[in-house]
């Protein structure tokens, strides 16, 4: 996690390059919350007592922020985004995905089957190998490994 940095000659929380972008990405991925000294709030303790330490589901919240507002970016790797979120900022995330994303390509690595859904294309790994590949619907389709893996999941939210 960041500092504040310098910014316009003023200490200030800037997750990103302007304050423009840093206000726009709290506010689009649902990181509005009370802090002690608003926009010049530190992130930490280290440097300031006020500083506020952020739980893992908040860390994970900007960092996915920051993606969000990298938009020079071709590219996206997000390695298990939710793992620390809770069930409904998890599915706030999904339903945002798209345009979080933009027009850039992106890699959803995840264990959590259930997040593959809105993916256009899943790739399917075992023993180090890519072993099927397609869309959700296909794959559950072809009832191989990952219809397989899929329904283990799916099992413990049924009854």
């Amino acid at each position: 996690m960041g500092f504040a940095q310098k910014y316009n000659g003023d200490d200030s929380l800037l997750l990103f390059n302007s304050r423009k972008a840093t206000k726009k990405c709290i506010r689009n991925l649902g990181l509005i919350m009370q802090l002690p000294k608003q926009y010049q709030t530190f992130i930490t303790k280290q440097f300031d007592e006020e500083g506020v330490e952020f739980s893992g589901g908040e860390q994970q919240k900007i960092a996915l922020a920051r993606t969000y507002c990298k938009t020079q970016s071709l590219i996206t790797i997000l390695d298990e985004p939710t793992s620390a979120l809770d069930p409904r900022a998890e599915y706030a995330l999904y339903q945002e995905f798209n345009d979080l994303i933009g027009a850039r390509t992106a890699f959803f690595i995840s264990h959590r089957l259930a997040s593959t859904k809105f993916c256009d294309k899943i790739a399917v790994i075992k023993d180090k190998r890519i072993c099927e590949f397609g869309s959700h619907a296909e794959l559950m389709q072809g009832k191989g490994y990952y219809y397989t893996l899929y329904n283990m999941q799916a099992s413990y939210y049924q009854q």
